[in-house]
């Protein structure tokens, strides 16, 4: 049961960033194990896979940004522009949309290993600043961060991408998360979620107004909810997706982004 619940949860993790940019986005049965530690450090066993037939593999990626000659998240940094943010102990870290993720108590984020079983990217490209930027400018909607508390049921992730040549670009939030909810429901209907409902509500998150999609549901009488909310600033675009089940504590995880002093 516990697997089974994993599993629903990293498969609307997957459909939110591939919906949010207008892929079309098959999602499998992510086949997920955490284990509690100490440390609660939680750890995925098993890839979710998760392409588009048009995206580039990893190797012309490495490639291209080779023969640049430039890192292009350098050239960002260095401008004070667009960032793809940082992990810094138990807080996520954005310059560039003046936000930071503050983990709940018991939470944990997984290791560069551990998110590229989840994302399907390698940890080597999710460690180097030059192949992140050069996928995300592609159009790749990248899992930056996952983090889980010691259950493993309950997570919260953040996504990144760039929305310059596709659909969102012209949406607002709402509009976006609108968009999002026909396939999340399609892929939570599969994976025997039943009883859906959502609503696009308006809340304060990091000190501004937004819009925020919430998603609930049940699995053979267990509780599931979902809430999510995504940033918009110049071309790019930051989401983040908190999955609970049983109680709700999604609220809790998303109230827990913050602005930057």
């Amino acid at each position: 049961m516990k697997r089974k619940l994993i599993a629903i949860a990293m498969t609307m993790t997957m459909v939110m960033a591939l919906s949010a940019c207008g892929k079309s986005a098959e999602v499998d049965e992510p086949a997920v194990e955490v284990q509690a530690e100490e440390s609660a450090e939680a750890t995925a066993e098993e890839s979710v896979e998760a392409s588009s037939e048009d995206e580039k593999s990893l190797e012309e990626q490495a490639a291209e940004v080779s023969a640049e000659g430039e890192a292009p998240q350098a050239e960002m940094e260095e401008a004070g522009e667009f960032s793809v943010g940082t992990v810094e102990g138990n807080s996520y870290v954005n310059e560039y949309f003046g936000v930071k993720l503050n983990l709940l108590d018991g939470y944990a984020f997984v290791d560069d290993e551990a998110l590229a079983q989840i994302t399907g990217l390698t940890a080597d490209m999710l460690s180097d600043n030059k192949l992140l930027a050069k996928a995300i400018e592609d159009g790749t909607a990248t899992i930056i961060a996952y983090a889980a508390d010691s259950t493993g049921l309950n997570n919260v992730n953040v996504t990144v991408q760039s929305n310059a040549s596709l659909a969102n670009a012209i949406l607002d939030e709402e509009a976006v998360l609108v968009a999002s909810v026909g396939q999340a429901k399609s892929a939570l209907e599969a994976q025997g979620i039943s009883n859906i409902t959502y609503d696009v509500v308006e809340k304060e998150v990091a000190g501004e107004n937004h819009k925020v999609l919430k998603m609930n549901g049940e699995f053979n009488g267990i509780e599931f909810h979902n809430e999510m909310v995504n940033l918009q600033k110049g071309d790019y675009m930051l989401a983040f997706a908190a999955t609970s089940f049983n109680g709700d504590s999604t609220d809790a995880m998303i109230d827990a982004v913050e602005a930057l002093n």
